[in-house]
């Protein structure tokens, strides 16, 4: 319970701080902190006392069970207890049978009473995805994602990028002087599923595209630390390292198309080339900039191509 509580209390503690450091105003009526970086720092010593927490809660649990296994293993043999006969309409204790304790009796008609009101609760989840053309104005909202920047969405959401970072920009004065204009349905249009999202360890990347040069976006995934001092982002070196699989986009935007995404189909035929293609761009770019050679087929270079355009309407 201690555990729990410290754990609780920490992370309540480290969320309402961080927050009201992210809507704090000097006396000039700009913000107190405007690098998402300079609140992280001051909750960190919380991050310590939360995995204290932690450990209390996970020591805990392997002491119950150890004393669990002592109380089986010294407990004696029972008795086989005397068969007790009941009506059916009662409990051991001679309560009457509760109406849903004889609806338990009869699986079919509870498997059909269960598969409804799941399907009531996930229509009122996918209904507005489903019609969201209906009420959402899409237009003006750009091109779908190319085939390279498909693939790096795709590394993006492999690597659990979207558990750190949103991309979602609420309508408030802080989050706009931050980040930039708020997010609509319209900007996410083409993103399935998307990827609003609402925790924040790391800043919000709705708007991240052409904030930084390619040749940045590389040298952060390899050593976070070397582009932004006290990071607490993990990195990712094997991205320089790993092959983009880029046999497999036709099929990817073929699904994607069937989804609703308006690609044309001899984008979709020609997915490999043309991913190939924006990859050597971006290979040359990062060369030019002091980058490695040989970087035109790395993973790398995919998810370069999806940050670059975040927030980007129209890009290609």
């Amino acid at each position: 319970f201690t555990g729990i509580m410290v754990y609780i209390l920490s992370m309540w503690t480290a969320g309402v701080t961080q927050g009201l450091m992210l809507q704090a105003f000097n006396e000039r009526g700009k913000l107190m902190y405007p690098e998402f970086i300079a609140t992280v720092v001051r909750i960190v010593p919380l991050y310590w006392v939360r995995a204290a927490g932690g450990a209390l809660f996970l020591a805990s649990f392997m002491l119950m069970l150890y004393n669990m296994w002592r109380t089986i293993h010294g407990a004696p043999l029972p008795e086989a207890p005397a068969p007790v006969v009941r009506r059916k309409e009662h409990f051991d204790d001679g309560t009457p049978e509760k109406r849903h304790r004889r609806l338990e009796g009869l699986p079919l008609v509870f498997t059909v009473l269960s598969v409804m009101a799941i399907l009531a609760g996930s229509i009122i989840e996918i209904l507005p995805a489903l019609t969201l053309h209906e009420y959402a104005n899409l237009q003006g909202k750009g091109e779908p994602y190319t085939p390279l920047e498909v693939a790096g969405r795709d590394l993006y959401v492999r690597e659990g990028c979207y558990n750190c970072h949103s991309q979602m920009i609420r309508p408030t004065v802080p989050e706009a002087l931050r980040y930039g204009k708020p997010t609509t349905a319209g900007d996410t249009a083409w993103d399935h599923p998307f990827q609003w999202g609402s925790k924040r360890t790391g800043p919000d990347l709705a708007r991240q595209g052409g904030k930084y040069p390619d040749m940045w976006h590389l040298r952060h995934m390899d050593d976070p630390r070397v582009m932004t001092p006290k990071s607490i982002m993990p990195a990712y070196p094997w991205m320089l390292r790993a092959r983009v699989d880029f046999q497999g986009l036709p099929k990817r935007l073929k699904v994607l198309k069937q989804t609703g995404v308006p690609y044309p189909p001899e984008q979709v035929a020609n997915a490999s080339a043309l991913a190939q293609a924006q990859a050597k761009k971006i290979a040359d770019t990062l060369l030019a900039q002091g980058g490695p050679r040989n970087m035109e087929d790395k993973e790398v270079v995919a998810l370069i191509a999806y940050l670059q355009r975040l927030g980007k309407a129209g890009a290609k």
